[in-house]
């Protein structure tokens, strides 16, 4: 690389050159991006995914000689070496004792923390110590087992100190640890399976139609379905050439403005939403205008006031929307307990607007 000090900036950090940084112009390019300092070319490098190393834009391959300081000496220094080596051994020793620790953590500490714990609870509900063990320690250790009948089976003149230890020790593993680890297995064995029960019975499709069965779908999801249908009946027989059908419309707009609010504000209420519903379950949504004439200033107001209190609990058929024949000024009589038939005959367009007149 041949070294350029004149007033030229880094393609990479726009720097200009220094003595300590000089510019460097390593391919073929010209211009702005001719010149690079060598730390920014070797951090870009760094980060590229290449197996080569070349220039990006005119893909000549970058050529790197080695430069010693001419006062470095012949042969490295024992105690560089040296340092290096404490080092390496240092971090290696950081990362062993952390690994250890971890997997000291997993198979003794967290059994033997799950046993204790339990039997401090049980003590807390039971309100007193194991008859066999009355001592705080021998009954955290062993439990409701007797350590003491069971070292005197085994005590006599000969027996030292250190073999009741190692007895104690004994039982205390086989007896507290090992059914810690049992518990935990089987903890872990139940949770695994819960897990994938609940993750298998979540992505079923039954299950969906199941909730939405017996659950039902959300109001305003119903209510969305609702006008949904209704449009795209208004649009079918718009399209084959229905008179009365093709008079409304002007309307598809506006309901589907309403549709699409329905859609994009699940947070927010939307206005009206609830005297939508009522005007759909009361089969007023497309009425004639003599009865919407008769409604239009407190029509709002009255449905609400003849509303049932257990809307609530009507049946989703109630809910569809019915376009009732001419002259039909009042909805048909409910009839209790069943659903209402729905009336197929032919709709007649009102002249007002579909807002207008749920909303007044």
């Amino acid at each position: 690389m041949s070294s350029d000090v004149s007033d030229h900036t880094c393609r990479i950090c726009r720097g200009e050159a220094t003595t300590s940084q000089p510019l460097y112009h390593p391919c073929k390019c010209r211009g702005s991006i001719k010149y690079v300092h060598q730390s920014c070319l070797m951090e870009w490098l760094k980060h590229a995914n290449k197996s080569t190393e070349k220039c990006d834009i005119c893909n000549t391959s970058y050529k790197f000689k080695i430069i010693y300081d001419p006062a470095m000496p012949q042969y490295i220094p024992i105690s560089l070496i040296w340092v290096k080596f404490i080092q390496i051994m240092s971090s290696t020793l950081i990362k062993s004792i952390a690994i250890t620790l971890y997997v000291l953590c997993l198979l003794i500490q967290l059994p033997l923390f799950w046993k204790f714990i339990g039997r401090v609870y049980t003590w807390a509900v039971d309100g007193n110590l194991p008859l066999a063990n009355q001592s705080f320690w021998n009954a955290l250790f062993f439990g409701e087992f007797n350590i003491d009948k069971y070292l005197s089976t085994y005590s006599s003149e000969s027996t030292t100190p250190l073999q009741l230890a190692l007895l104690k020790l004994r039982k205390f593993i086989g007896y507290t640890y090992f059914s810690g680890v049992r518990y935990l297995v089987v903890a872990i064995i139940v949770h695994c399976a819960l897990f994938l029960v609940r993750e298998w019975v979540v992505r079923d499709e039954s299950y969906i139609k199941l909730l939405n069965r017996k659950i039902g779908k959300e109001p305003r999801t119903k209510l969305v379905d609702m006008l949904q249908n209704a449009l795209q009946g208004l649009r079918n027989d718009g399209d084959n050439g229905n008179a009365a059908a093709a008079a409304n419309l002007q309307r598809l707009e506006t309901l589907a403005q309403a549709i699409n609010d329905l859609q994009h504000d699940n947070d927010a209420p939307t206005i009206g939403e609830e005297d939508i519903r009522r005007d759909l379950n009361r089969r007023r949504l497309f009425a004639n205008d003599n009865n919407n004439n008769n409604h239009n200033i407190h029509g709002l107001h009255n449905i609400q006031q003849q509303q049932p209190e257990n809307e609530d609990v009507f049946n989703d058929e109630r809910r569809t929307v019915f376009l009732g024949p001419e002259g039909n000024e009042h909805p048909p009589a409910q009839n209790h307990g069943n659903p209402p038939i729905p009336n197929y005959e032919e709709p007649i367009a009102p002249e007002r607007n579909i807002i207008d007149d749920i909303f007044g």
